[in-house]
Protein backbone atom coordinates (compact mmCIF):
# COMPACT_ATOMS: atom_id res chain seq x y z
CA UNK A 1 0.00 0.00 0.00
CA UNK A 2 1.25 3.46 -0.88
CA UNK A 3 -0.01 6.02 1.65
CA UNK A 4 0.79 8.79 -0.83
CA UNK A 5 -1.84 7.41 -3.23
CA UNK A 6 -5.44 7.29 -1.99
CA UNK A 7 -6.43 4.81 -4.71
CA UNK A 8 -3.81 2.43 -3.29
CA UNK A 9 -5.17 2.99 0.22
CA UNK A 10 -8.71 2.19 -0.97
CA UNK A 11 -7.55 -0.95 -2.80
CA UNK A 12 -5.75 -2.16 0.31
CA UNK A 13 -8.75 -1.52 2.56
CA UNK A 14 -11.04 -3.32 0.12
CA UNK A 15 -8.67 -6.30 -0.02
CA UNK A 16 -8.85 -6.97 3.72
CA UNK A 17 -10.90 -10.07 4.47
CA UNK A 18 -10.52 -10.32 8.25
CA UNK A 19 -10.83 -8.12 11.30
CA UNK A 20 -7.78 -6.22 12.54
CA UNK A 21 -6.57 -6.65 16.10
CA UNK A 22 -4.34 -3.55 16.22
CA UNK A 23 -3.95 -0.89 13.55
CA UNK A 24 -0.64 0.96 13.80
CA UNK A 25 -0.35 4.13 11.73
CA UNK A 26 3.41 4.65 11.60
CA UNK A 27 4.03 6.97 8.66
CA UNK A 28 6.95 9.34 8.93
CA UNK A 29 7.98 10.60 5.50
CA UNK A 30 10.35 13.53 5.04
CA UNK A 31 11.62 15.03 1.80
CA UNK A 32 14.42 17.48 0.95
CA UNK A 33 12.11 19.42 -1.37
CA UNK A 34 8.40 20.06 -1.71
CA UNK A 35 6.72 17.22 -3.55
CA UNK A 36 3.14 16.12 -4.05
CA UNK A 37 1.30 12.84 -3.67
CA UNK A 38 -0.48 11.11 -6.53
CA UNK A 39 -3.59 13.07 -5.49
CA UNK A 40 -1.88 16.48 -5.49
CA UNK A 41 -1.41 16.86 -1.72
CA UNK A 42 1.83 18.09 -0.19
CA UNK A 43 3.81 14.86 0.30
CA UNK A 44 4.41 14.98 4.06
CA UNK A 45 0.82 15.92 4.88
CA UNK A 46 -0.45 13.31 2.42
CA UNK A 47 1.77 10.48 3.62
CA UNK A 48 1.99 11.18 7.34
CA UNK A 49 -1.62 12.22 7.89
CA UNK A 50 -4.08 12.01 4.98
CA UNK A 51 -3.19 8.46 3.87
CA UNK A 52 -3.38 6.98 7.40
CA UNK A 53 -6.51 9.05 8.09
CA UNK A 54 -8.20 7.60 5.00
CA UNK A 55 -7.10 4.04 5.80
CA UNK A 56 -8.27 4.25 9.39
CA UNK A 57 -11.65 5.62 8.42
CA UNK A 58 -12.07 2.85 5.86
CA UNK A 59 -11.26 0.04 8.33
CA UNK A 60 -12.08 1.47 11.80
CA UNK A 61 -15.21 -0.65 12.16
CA UNK A 62 -13.03 -3.77 11.77
CA UNK A 63 -10.42 -2.86 14.41
CA UNK A 64 -10.99 -4.93 17.56
CA UNK A 65 -8.35 -3.91 20.11
CA UNK A 66 -6.57 -0.60 19.52
CA UNK A 67 -5.58 2.08 17.02
CA UNK A 68 -2.08 3.51 17.41
CA UNK A 69 -1.01 6.73 15.72
CA UNK A 70 2.71 7.47 15.72
CA UNK A 71 3.15 11.13 16.42
CA UNK A 72 6.16 13.25 17.16
CA UNK A 73 7.09 15.94 19.62
CA UNK A 74 7.56 18.11 16.54
CA UNK A 75 3.81 18.76 16.69
CA UNK A 76 4.67 21.39 19.31
CA UNK A 77 6.10 23.68 16.62
CA UNK A 78 3.52 22.70 14.02
CA UNK A 79 1.05 25.12 12.53
CA UNK A 80 -1.83 24.24 10.25
CA UNK A 81 -2.65 26.93 7.72
CA UNK A 82 -6.18 26.06 6.66
CA UNK A 83 -5.91 28.43 3.70
CA UNK A 84 -2.73 26.75 2.44
CA UNK A 85 -2.19 23.33 4.07
CA UNK A 86 -0.24 22.10 1.02
CA UNK A 87 2.30 24.94 1.00
CA UNK A 88 1.32 26.14 -2.45
CA UNK A 89 1.66 29.82 -1.51
CA UNK A 90 3.63 29.86 1.73
CA UNK A 91 7.29 28.96 2.05
CA UNK A 92 7.85 25.20 2.36
CA UNK A 93 10.61 23.60 4.41
CA UNK A 94 10.91 20.02 5.68
CA UNK A 95 10.55 20.88 9.37
CA UNK A 96 7.43 23.02 8.92
CA UNK A 97 5.78 20.43 6.69
CA UNK A 98 6.68 17.54 9.01
CA UNK A 99 5.56 19.41 12.14
CA UNK A 100 2.25 20.32 10.48
CA UNK A 101 1.64 16.68 9.52
CA UNK A 102 2.35 15.51 13.07
CA UNK A 103 0.13 18.23 14.56
CA UNK A 104 -2.63 16.94 12.29
CA UNK A 105 -1.94 13.43 13.65
CA UNK A 106 -2.28 14.75 17.21
CA UNK A 107 -5.57 16.52 16.50
CA UNK A 108 -6.87 13.53 14.57
CA UNK A 109 -6.08 11.10 17.41
CA UNK A 110 -8.09 13.18 19.83
CA UNK A 111 -11.01 13.54 17.41
CA UNK A 112 -10.90 9.84 16.49
CA UNK A 113 -11.21 8.84 20.13
CA UNK A 114 -14.19 11.16 20.53
CA UNK A 115 -15.79 9.47 17.52
CA UNK A 116 -15.04 5.91 18.60
CA UNK A 117 -15.88 6.44 22.25
CA UNK A 118 -14.95 3.49 24.42
CA UNK A 119 -15.28 0.89 21.63
CA UNK A 120 -11.61 1.04 20.61
CA UNK A 121 -8.86 2.92 22.45
CA UNK A 122 -6.68 5.30 20.45
CA UNK A 123 -3.03 5.70 21.44
CA UNK A 124 -0.78 8.49 20.19
CA UNK A 125 2.89 7.70 20.75
CA UNK A 126 6.25 9.32 20.08
CA UNK A 127 9.03 6.75 19.53
CA UNK A 128 11.78 9.26 20.25
CA UNK A 129 14.63 10.18 17.97
CA UNK A 130 15.63 7.04 16.11
CA UNK A 131 18.59 6.91 13.75
CA UNK A 132 16.59 5.76 10.73
CA UNK A 133 17.94 8.23 8.19
CA UNK A 134 14.73 10.27 8.28
CA UNK A 135 16.81 13.27 9.29
CA UNK A 136 18.98 13.04 6.16
CA UNK A 137 16.87 15.17 3.88
CA UNK A 138 18.91 18.29 3.30
CA UNK A 139 20.18 17.23 -0.11
CA UNK A 140 23.75 17.81 1.09
CA UNK A 141 25.76 14.74 2.12
CA UNK A 142 28.07 16.92 4.22
CA UNK A 143 25.19 18.59 6.07
CA UNK A 144 23.41 15.25 6.54
CA UNK A 145 26.60 13.79 8.09
CA UNK A 146 26.85 16.82 10.39
CA UNK A 147 23.22 16.35 11.50
CA UNK A 148 23.90 12.68 12.26
CA UNK A 149 27.02 13.61 14.25
CA UNK A 150 25.18 16.25 16.28
CA UNK A 151 22.10 14.09 16.96
CA UNK A 152 23.90 10.79 17.63
CA UNK A 153 24.42 11.42 21.37
CA UNK A 154 20.66 11.56 21.99
CA UNK A 155 19.33 9.31 19.26
CA UNK A 156 18.54 5.64 19.56
CA UNK A 157 18.92 2.86 17.03
CA UNK A 158 16.08 2.19 14.61
CA UNK A 159 15.59 -1.17 16.36
CA UNK A 160 15.17 0.52 19.76
CA UNK A 161 12.82 3.11 18.25
CA UNK A 162 10.57 0.27 17.10
CA UNK A 163 10.33 -1.34 20.53
CA UNK A 164 6.84 -1.39 22.08
CA UNK A 165 7.43 1.17 24.81
CA UNK A 166 7.42 4.56 23.12
CA UNK A 167 6.71 7.62 25.19
CA UNK A 168 2.99 8.16 25.09
CA UNK A 169 1.88 11.59 23.96
CA UNK A 170 -1.74 10.83 24.72
CA UNK A 171 -3.82 7.75 25.39
CA UNK A 172 -7.39 7.15 26.31
CA UNK A 173 -7.97 6.15 29.87
CA UNK A 174 -11.44 4.66 29.56
CA UNK A 175 -12.40 1.30 28.13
Amino acid sequence: MDLADLASVHRFAESLTTDIDVLVNNAGAVSPRRRETADGFELLLGTNFLGPFALTNLVADRVRERIVITGSDSYKVGRVDLDDPHFRSRRWNPMSAYAQSKLCDMLWARALQERLGSRVPVTLAHPGWAATGIQNVTGSKLLDRAIVAVTSPFSQSAEDGALPWPRLLWETTHR
